[in-house]
């Protein structure tokens, strides 16, 4: 059902993922993370099971996120280790 919008303005901001990512890698200059730490840091560590569907997916969202965050050359990205593992960390 729908509210008016003052109502709608009266609610919790709701801060963007981007903005969200951006802020926490700007917080942790010094250190690089994979999409699943960044998921951690930003959730609840405790709810973090790589094999749950819905876990997956906000990984997937937030690599596609980070892509959009290097194009804007605000991150750095770079293949680490023999599996080549996704790190990531800020401009």
């Amino acid at each position: 059902m729908p509210i008016s919008r003052n109502e709608c303005l009266e609610g919790r901001a709701i801060e963007s993922l981007e903005r969200a990512i951006l802020a926490h890698l700007a917080a942790n200059r010094q250190q690089a993370f994979t999409a699943e730490e960044i998921y951690q840091a930003l959730y609840r560590p405790e709810v973090y099971d790589p094999y749950n569907p819905a876990t997956q997916a906000e990984i997937a969202r937030i690599e596609r996120i980070m892509d959009t965050i290097l194009g804007k050359g605000n991150a750095f990205a770079r293949a680490v280790g023999t599996a080549e593992e996704i790190y990531y960390t800020s401009t």
